[in-house]
């Protein structure tokens, strides 16, 4: 103990208190392997220890305008018509508004933001390692410790696609696709005095992923991991795009030089059958809806599942499903209110067209914002804007958003992209106003030697 707990202090940032930044840490190694010790963890970080510097909650815009999301989002849960189990689900959304306001304290400094990707990468080497294992030896499960608390899901089922300790391979390999970007930025700011042990820890983390992602078969996941590598790799946002617009261009103009094919057929044949029977239909204005292909005994398309949530919203697009109880009109299909594969239908459906687009709107600013000075962060701060694009890509086309341990790592990313969009201070003389409570200072709970030291971390970020 007397060995970790130095280790713990270490890029503490100056406003948080060390119990808070030790249980926050804590919580991270936990979140993947214990979702119930991860989140008290981090209830007690964010709550007990809470940063005596903090601002109040309602002084930040973006508080007001998820606090105003917040309330029309209870109201339209009240007033839905749905089975009440659903409608607790709706509530899920509240606490992790609160975790992207409670959390930038605890991320606010370069040195916090690169502890936070170490630490989610040490979280993931158990998840990793026993996912694996059962790959490989055929482990099954669940594994249950005190009481049914503690459970480690190892579906047999899914033993060959490497769940592991989630109960889907979809959920495994969600976080991995989350995971690869800081690894990756990590391996490519190795300094040259790293050790050999280190660099080759690196090195095989990075590997054991990419053979995970291959393993789990999820084609989301691998898409979001590439999407969330080129943006890594480049500094400019611009050079994926221009890439993407390339392709689209190259694939008109091979339709035009080939006679009778079409943009989407040429693309259909380029693409597995699987892909092709998953998302072309929809390219092409055809294909059945999801609920016939329910009935007829197999899983929806994601081109029918979308199908299916755009007629939903069709039908109630301001309050979601409070419209339908005030109308009088009966819900159909509830099992697919939750399972549209896309977070901004399913929001639209329960909550209507304004609540998606507000959320969008957040969600947009905090990701997009970082990027206009891109060119001035670190590889390391550009790997988690990477694994925050990549979320966003992964809660478009999956349900991560089913399971709550990519849940707080996907807004814990976007409680980064706060701090990195975030002005930073332009001289070392608002250290001791800014980052310390006046109380603190006064009482002598604070030293000067961590004054000194916020000073100079200061001014090697800010270059003054």
């Amino acid at each position: 103990m007397k060995r970790w707990l130095p280790w713990l202090d270490q890029q503490r940032p100056p406003s948080c208190s060390v119990g808070g930044w030790r249980s926050f840490q804590l919580g991270l190694v936990f979140l993947p392997t214990s979702a119930l010790i991860a989140g008290l963890a981090l209830l007690a970080s964010l709550t007990l220890w809470r940063p005596a510097s903090q601002p109040r909650l309602l002084s930040r815009p973006l508080a007001r305008w998820l606090l105003a999301l917040g309330l029309w989002m209870l109201v339209t849960t009240l007033a839905s018509p749905v089975p009440l189990e659903m409608r607790l689900r709706l509530f899920n959304w509240l606490p992790f508004f609160w975790l992207l306001l409670a959390a930038p304290p605890y991320l606010a400094t370069p040195a916090a933001r690169d502890r936070f990707s170490l630490v989610v990468l040490v979280a993931t080497v158990p998840a990793l390692l026993v996912g694996l294992a059962q790959a490989v030896i055929g482990f099954s499960g669940p594994w249950q410790a005190l009481g049914s608390l503690l459970i480690w899901d190892l579906p047999a089922r899914f033993a060959a696609q490497g769940a592991g300790v989630f109960p889907n391979p979809n959920f495994t390999a969600a976080w991995y696709a989350m995971a690869a970007p800081l690894a990756a930025a990590r391996v490519l700011t190795l300094p040259s005095t790293t050790g050999a042990t280190q660099r080759h820890a690196s090195w095989t983390l990075l590997l054991l992923l990419a053979v995970a992602l291959v393993l789990s078969g999820s084609r989301t996941a691998l898409s979001g991991t590439l999407l969330a590598l080129l943006l890594l790799s480049w500094r400019h946002f611009w050079k994926p795009l221009l890439l993407a617009l390339a392709s689209l261009v190259s694939l008109v103009v091979a339709s035009l030089l080939l006679p009778g094919q079409s943009p989407a057929g040429l693309l259909a044949q380029r693409l597995s059958g699987g892909l092709a029977a998953k998302f072309m239909p929809m390219v092409q204005g055809a294909g059945s809806t999801a609920a016939e292909a329910i009935a007829s005994g197999r899983d929806p398309y994601r081109s029918e599942l979308f199908a299916q949530a755009l007629q939903f919203v069709q039908q109630h697009p301001w309050l979601g499903l409070a419209e339908s109880l005030l109308r009088g009109q009966p819900v159909h299909q509830p099992a697919l209110l939750t399972h549209t594969h896309n977070v901004m239908f399913q929001l639209a459906i329960q909550h209507g067209i304004v609540a998606s687009l507000a959320l969008l709107a957040a969600v947009a600013a905090l990701v997009i914002r970082p990027w206009w000075n891109v060119s001035h962060l670190g590889l390391r701060d550009r790997g988690l804007l990477a694994a925050a694009l990549g979320a966003i890509w992964l809660h478009s086309f999956d349900i991560p958003s089913f399971d709550s341990r990519n849940n707080v790592l996907g807004w814990l990313l976007l409680a980064c992209c706060y701090c990195l969009a975030r002005p930073t201070p332009t001289g070392s003389g608002h250290v001791a106003s800014e980052q310390f409570p006046p109380k603190a200072i006064a009482s002598g709970e604070i030293t000067a030697e961590e004054i000194a030291a916020a000073k100079i971390a200061t001014t090697e970020i800010t270059g003054d």
